[in-house]
């Protein structure tokens, strides 16, 4: 240990830039692993719909300039009869549209008091809709025909009685889903009228996603009519496009003075929502293999020049008797030292970073898990990255 030492003493420079290396790698490959991984959770956000077997539509007459409640019915009896139409309804937003999003206050009712405010999303479902969705129902009941009233969210009319929540808002209410039938909670709205929880549903994201828990929460109130809400078909697993030509082919032939403003598969919506996840978790994978190959490269680089030295120095290549194990160990536990310290020091900045950027930018933390983990691999990737150098230096002993 002395030697090594003396070793770097006597070249500073070459120990420093091995360190200062791995440290810079270190930083960026972490970060850009940590913004590929966030990419790729994003993908795994809960969305609620099968894609597969739903498509949506907008449609507007030309006559009218919108589409009217008596229109909407008349559309939604031809989309019921429509070919590989099983379902169909009409909603105010669907997850990943991108729409006006309706979020308010709600609070659960405790002995009579509103107890604890917080924000929530809304939709708006008129008869039939949780079919046409393919939502699941968790627990209670599904809305009566004679719960939906006629209500829209900017409207001054009185809210529905009865509401549904997603299991997420229902565990973040009442902490456990099943004990969330039957409460009362007070909305935030005109007159902060009360609904009771009629049932709880499976999990659905919001028209945009900002991939916090509150993504999930949702209260569902039923309505008679989603004033300009899109069409919701749902038909055969793994037909959604034919479901989505079938529908539109069947409003136009009802009704040619329309037009269908815009419709789509819903695994096209999904598609085209984390589209951008998709391209940067390329992106990053390609950058970490990119970095890494030069990481690499460069290790070997500059350690061969400083295993040289070293060997030089101890009379490792001039020396009779010194055996290719012996030096193979002395090199790597000096590179082992260099390679801690450089990843400790890499890790360590990474850290400090990462907690300023989450703390003045909300951005999100990187688990500690990680550190120890990184540690690690850069520490043995770094061995294997020298081995060859250490090696090849060891046999001319």
């Amino acid at each position: 240990m002395l030697s090594f030492l003396r070793a770097l003493k006597r070249h500073p420079l070459a120990a420093v830039f091995i360190v200062m290396e791995i440290a810079v790698v270190c930083v960026v490959m972490l970060y850009a692993m940590h913004s590929g991984a966030q990419h790729a959770d994003r993908l795994r956000a809960p969305v609620g719909i099968d894609g597969t077997q739903v498509a949506w539509l907008r449609s507007q007459s030309t006559e009218t300039g919108g589409t009217s409640r008596a229109e909407s019915d008349r559309d939604l009896d031809v989309l019921r009869h429509a070919t590989w139409v099983r379902a169909a309804s009409q909603v105010s937003s669907l997850p990943l549209m991108e729409s006006a999003a309706y979020s308010f206050g709600i609070a659960p009712i405790e002995d009579g008091q509103a107890t604890r405010w917080m924000r929530s999303g809304l939709y708006l479902w008129a008869p039939q809709a949780r079919n046409a969705l393919g939502v699941s129902l968790l627990h209670g009941n599904g809305f009566t025909p004679d719960d939906h009233v006629d209500y829209s969210f900017f409207s001054a009319a009185t809210p529905p009685a009865v509401a549904m929540v997603t299991a997420a808002l229902a565990r973040e209410l009442f902490g456990d889903e099943a004990a969330a039938v039957g409460r009362q909670l007070r909305l935030r709205l005109p007159g902060e009228p009360v609904v009771t929880v009629a049932g709880v549903v499976a999990d659905m994201a919001g028209p945009a996603l900002h991939f916090r828990p509150d993504d999930l929460f949702h209260v569902i109130l039923p309505v008679r009519y989603a004033r300009s809400g899109p069409y919701v078909v749902r038909g055969v697993a793994g037909r959604s496009r034919m479901v989505h030509d079938s529908a539109r082919a069947a409003l136009q032939a009802a009704n040619p003075a329309r037009v269908i403003t815009h419709g789509e598969s819903f695994a096209a919506t999904e598609q085209r929502y984390f589209r951008s996840d998709r391209e940067m978790v390329w992106l990053f994978g390609i950058l970490v293999a990119a970095l890494g190959v030069l990481a690499i490269t460069g290790i070997v680089s500059v350690t061969h020049y400083w295993v040289v030295q070293r060997a030089q120095a101890m009379g490792f290549l001039h020396t009779p008797g010194r055996t290719r194990r012996a030096m193979f160990v002395r090199f790597a536990t000096e590179n082992a030292v260099l390679m801690a310290c450089g990843a400790g020091l890499g890790l360590a900045g990474a850290a400090a970073a990462n907690l300023a950027l989450a703390r003045y930018f909300d951005g999100r933390v990187i688990p500690i898990s990680w550190y120890p983990v990184a540690f690690a691999g850069f520490l043995v990737a770094g061995q294997a990255a020298v081995a060859v150098v250490m090696w090849r230096s060891g046999r001319r002993a």
